[in-house]
């Protein structure tokens, strides 16, 4: 199916309005269709060098359970980079998926004594945490910082500077 036409970038908000419906009616008749495209956007947006998400707003207009557990199956893979992981992360957080938060935690169990990117990915993970569960990850986060000095410091300091007046922490 042609959804990357609904990718095509619009300058006007009347384009963008006509745009989203146009996805969440294609959602509504072809719910599987949807959600491969939206994953195969994020397996490209990996693939590019700066591993920016910039599919969230059609990850947002499709959202459902389904796509919730597609999208949850994905931020498991150890192929994804920290920034799309780190967006996927708190993508899913941000709309209390319960299984988001067990995602974060096991990225952040393999890079506790893990390989350089496993503690990458731990550090994205669990400032993810910080940024977007309910109680800020702190029953995880709290014991990584005793444990692990260099992780524990690393996620509080990217939480603390990343998107500078950008986002407040969630409440």
């Amino acid at each position: 199916m042609g959804f990357d036409l609904l990718r095509f970038i619009y300058n006007d908000k009347d384009s963008q309005s006509f745009q989203g419906r146009l996805l969440q009616r294609a959602h509504e008749l072809l719910p599987d269709e949807t959600a491969r495209w939206i994953l195969e956007l994020i397996d490209s947006e990996n693939e590019r060098q700066d591993g920016y998400l910039s599919a969230a707003n059609e990850m947002d207009i499709c959202w459902d359970d389904s796509l919730g557990a597609a999208l949850l199956e994905k931020s498991r893979s150890p192929d994804l980079k920290p920034q799309i992981l780190g967006s996927l992360l708190e993508f899913l957080l941000s709309r209390d998926l319960p299984d988001g938060r067990e995602s974060a935690e096991s990225h952040i169990d393999k890079g506790l004594h893990g390989t350089e990117p496993e503690q990458r990915l731990a550090v994205i993970a669990g400032q993810a945490l910080l940024r977007c569960a309910s109680d800020a990850g702190w029953t995880k986060i709290w014991p990584l910082i005793k444990e692990n000095k260099t992780i524990g410091r690393e996620i509080i300091e990217s939480a603390s500077y990343r998107h500078v007046g950008w986002r407040e922490f969630r409440q």
